[in-house]
This record gives structure tokens, sequence and C-alpha cells, in this order.
């Protein structure tokens, strides 16, 4: 433990302990610990590392700007995550624990409202500016509180932080309004990375810069092709990064991407579909399919601010036709659980309770009658027409396709808006939509992360636009209960409450699948692949 704080009394733990608890409380991954183990096994050769080498990996269409702070769309960590370090990471070989990043040591006080972070010297931007401690304060008090005309989409997920002190120039202090069982790992999310004070406070935003301290540096961006990053030869750990640049390709189709990695243009393939892993397992033998479960959901989004869906009887009537085991089969390709707000696991609803909630159990038949009966009440008993609005990708395109016949079945007659990714975006976040079939990636499992990220009344993913105060009062208990199980009831309780407003109908969780050639070495896939994007002990197999 550092000595930095004395006045602190230190928490009656190792360090070690410390980092692998809260992670485990934070992401909700003990039950799949043996999973990393395994993947990194199979991966453990007997050559050393070795330098070098262009790793290249694919994106379905290109970020908006290069600022992870104003939007939620994850393309821009393809670029950011290499490029940037976070203050402490999930463990790139191990996501249920917790190491430092930037933060070479940290202490908790007795009362868990302290933690005092102790930083690496020496560290350098991309632009040959120190990082010190007034980075990391400047950075989360933005995050926190941006100016007035910049944009911060996280900073309820920050709201437990009260004070953020620099002591020194390599030593910062955060002082918590209360015990948060989920504060690391929020500040592990590979969206919560450090940005240079000298270029934020100057220009408002990092949107046209990439400037960090990460293993890699932008070197060229070619919109709609590729983006170049290179290897930071300065880089604070010593003999990383390995390989001489990462190269990521521009491709929206995903028969494309497999045809490349096929044929060595690509070593990756990000965010593999189910049937491209079922394909790729079963043809190809050679290449490497990796699968973890996700913490990504399939679901249903409705405007609730207006037009027909802002009646909850339609609503409920859609989510009661939406059959969920006939989903998973036929969208899921098998590959998928049921699941509710939460992800299957220790903070979820239990499968019996959630079976009562309409659309997640019952008889398919007995559930249509009583969606027709509901559609009736709702005075539209002939149905109405409707657009699916979604982002133009396969994935997003199968599941709209399969609703479209459902929906069919209760009068709604819809037509499918296939959008690129920045206009779909653009009009979830603008509430111009009806209804939207929707893929999403939860940054850890855990009730802070998810209900602050898409369920209460400011959450940035919030597209449904529904506010319940009660729920947001719950969720402030729930937040600073340390007592677990006393925590997971209340959290079960508002996620029974949502569920039954049906802003959000979750469809299923899927698996989540990462595509390899053999070559690669020291990567594995993370349930949450945002979390595991800086690459800098990834290398080539000759």
């Amino acid at each position: 433990m550092s000595k930095r704080s004395d006045e602190f009394a230190s928490l009656a733990c190792s360090r070690r302990d410390i980092m692998r608890g809260i992670a485990l409380a934070g992401i909700g991954l003990s039950a799949t610990a043996p999973v990393w183990s395994s993947l990194a096994a199979a991966q453990d050769s007997k050559l050393a590392p070795r330098r070098g080498g262009i790793l290249t990996l694919n994106l379905t269409s290109d970020p908006a700007n290069f600022d992870p702070m104003s939007t939620a769309t994850n393309r821009v960590l393809y670029i950011a995550g290499a490029c940037y370090n976070n203050l402490v990471m999930f463990d790139p070989m191990r996501p249920d624990a917790i190491v430092g990043d930037l933060a070479r040591d940290w202490t908790v006080s007795k009362d868990a409202l302290t933690y005092t972070f102790s930083l690496i010297d020496g560290v350098r931007f991309h632009d040959g500016m120190p990082f010190t401690a007034e980075d990391v304060k400047y950075t989360f008090d933005f995050l926190r509180n941006p100016p007035e005309g910049a944009v911060s989409v996280r900073s309820d997920q920050l709201e437990m932080i009260d004070t953020i002190q620099v002591v020194d120039a390599l030593t910062v202090r955060m002082v918590l309004k209360r015990p948060s069982p989920a504060f690391l790992p929020t500040l592990a999310s590979g969206w919560m990375l450090i940005y240079p004070k000298h270029i934020l406070e100057d220009k408002g935003s990092m949107k046209d810069d990439v400037v960090g301290t990460g293993p890699f540096r932008l070197a060229k961006y070619t919109k709609g092709v590729s983006i170049e990053l290179v290897r930071n030869e300065h880089y604070h750990v010593p003999d990383r990064p390995y390989l001489d640049g990462i190269t990521i390709y521009v491709i929206s189709d995903a028969a494309t991407t497999l045809s490349y990695l096929k044929t060595g243009q690509l070593t990756v393939f990000m965010n593999m579909g189910d049937e491209e892993a079922r394909r790729t397992k079963l043809n190809d033998k050679e290449l490497v399919v990796q699968e973890v479960p996700a913490l990504s959901f399939t679901c249903v989004s409705f405007n609730t601010t207006k037009g027909p869906f802002s009646d909850i009887r339609v609503r409920q009537a859609v989510s009661l036709v939406m059959d969920r085991a006939e989903t998973i089969a036929v969208v899921g390709q098998g590959e998928a659980v049921t699941g509710g707000l939460m992800p299957p696991g220790r903070w979820a609803v239990p499968p019996g309770d959630l079976s009562k909630v309409p659309g997640y159990g019952g008889d398919p038949k007995d559930n249509l009658a009583k969606a027709q009966k509901l559609m009736h009440e709702a005075g539209v008993p002939d149905g109405f027409t409707t657009t699916l609005m979604t982002k133009r990708n396969a994935n997003y395109e199968a599941v709209a396709v399969f609703m479209q016949s459902k929906l069919a079945t209760i009068g709604i007659k819809s037509s499918i808006d296939l959008q690129d990714d920045t206009l779909s975006y653009d009009n979830l976040v603008k509430k111009n939509y009806e209804i939207s079939p929707w893929v999403h990636t939860a940054g850890g499992d855990d009730p802070d992360t998810i209900f602050s990220d898409f369920y209460t009344c400011k959450a940035s993913r919030n597209y449904s636009g529904i506010c319940d105060g009660k729920f947001d009062e719950s969720f402030a208990r729930q937040s600073q209960e340390m007592d677990e199980t006393k925590r997971r009831a209340i959290s079960q309780e508002m996620e029974l409450a949502m569920l039954n407003q049906f802003n959000r109908v979750v469809l299923f969780w899927q698996k989540k699948f990462l595509g390899l050639s053999p070559r690669v070495q020291g990567l594995i896939i993370h349930p949450v692949m945002d979390n595991n994007r800086r690459f800098q002990n990834v290398w080539l197999s000759a």
C-alpha cells in the first residue's frame, strides 16, 4: 500500500483482493471466470512474444468523430481504446479483475469513501506534454460536469463522486458522496479514458484530436476505407506494444469480413455474428472462434413521448407477440438466452418472476389473444401503420424482418427503414422514430451501470423518454447499499417495475464471438469488448 495517505486507514485486505473482489462484484463474472483461463491457455505459446507486424481488423462504419465523451456509439473506441489509457482497467487477459493503467497503485479508506491513486511517473501524451494528476482531475471533472456548450453522455455514471483533489503531480484523490460498489468498475470501463487537459480545456472537446498516452498513435484516417494506427515509440510500458501498428478497415458486410479473415487480409473479426461464428466453427477449423456470454442485448425500443406507442397497452401487446423462445431460435440462431433488463446472473430477476411479465412466458396462442384484446382496449383493434427504424446491419435487419411478421399478427403494418450508423443513432437520441429494433452493449453487469445508462430519467441511452421518479429514488438507494443481498432485492424490484412499463422490450441476451487468425496471440474476448481495446500485449506469430 502507498504511504501517501497515512491519514486514511487502509482496508484490511490486500490490493489484489480489493481489485478482484470489486471487479467480481461490479461485473458479475465469477461464474464464468474459468472461461478466461481456458482462452488464455489456448494462446499459451512456447514462443516468446514477437515484435512487429500489423494487426488488421474490421469496423462496420466510420466513427462520427474522435470524441468518446460526447457519443454513445462504440465505433470511436476502435481508435481511442488503443490511443489513450484509463486510470484503472479490466485486465486484458482476466476480465474479472481490475488492474492499474495510469495508476500504479491506490488505497481505499476504511469507510470506502476516499480513493487515493498514485500515478506512473514519466508518462507523456503523444504531443510530448507530460501527464500529471491535473489531467486526471480535469478529465473527470469534465465528464461529471461539462462546461457550457460541451457534452458528456456519461455524467450520471460518475455522480457518486463528490470531490477530486490533486495531492501532488503524481497523486490524485477522489472522495465519494457515499460508498459505491460500482465505482472502480466504472473507472475501468473502456469509456473512462484520460484526456490531455491542455487540449480539452482549450478546445472543449476531443472531436478533432487524438492525443492520448496510449500504446498507439493515429497516423492516417481515410474515411470509408481505413484507419491506421502506429506504435507509440515513447510508450511508458517497457517493451510495449509488440505490434508495429493496427489497421482498421471499414467493412459493412459480414460475409465480406469473414472472407477477408479466411484469406488473411484480416487477422481479427470484431463483433462476429452468430451465423458467421457457426459457419466458421463448422467449415474453417484453422481459424479461431472465441465466445463468451455477452453483456449485449437485442431489444425493441418504443418512443413513448408521441404516437401510437405512447399507449402502454400497445407496447405490452407487442411484447406479448414477440415470443422469446422463437425469437432466440430464429434471430439468435439458438446462441442467446432469455433475460430482462439485467443480464442473466447475480442481479437479474429470478426466472420464475420474469416469466410473469407479459411476453416472457405463457402459451404463444394465449399471448396473441391477450395482445389482440389490448389493441382493442387501446382503440386500435385493426392496428395501424408504423416504421421500424434501425441501422443498416445484418444483425439489426434480421430482428426487424422477424418483428415485422409478428407485428402483422396484431394488425400493425410496418415498413423497415435501414439507416447508416450515424443517422440512425442520431434519430434514436432525438426520438425521431416510433419503434426501433436495436442491439445494445452494457458497460458492466451492475445495477448502477445498466440502470444509469438506460433507464433512469437522465440516462444517456433512455431513448424511450420514460421518466419514473420512484425508479430514480430506488436507484439512489441501491447505489449506496453495501449489503449485496439488500441491494439485489432493491434492484430486482426496480427491474420488475420497469419491465412492466414496456419502454424497452428485451428480446434476448447474446453470446459474443471473436474471430481470429491463429497468428494472433495475447488477445481474448471480453463480455464487453470495449473494455479490451488497448492491444498493447497483442502480438503476431510468424
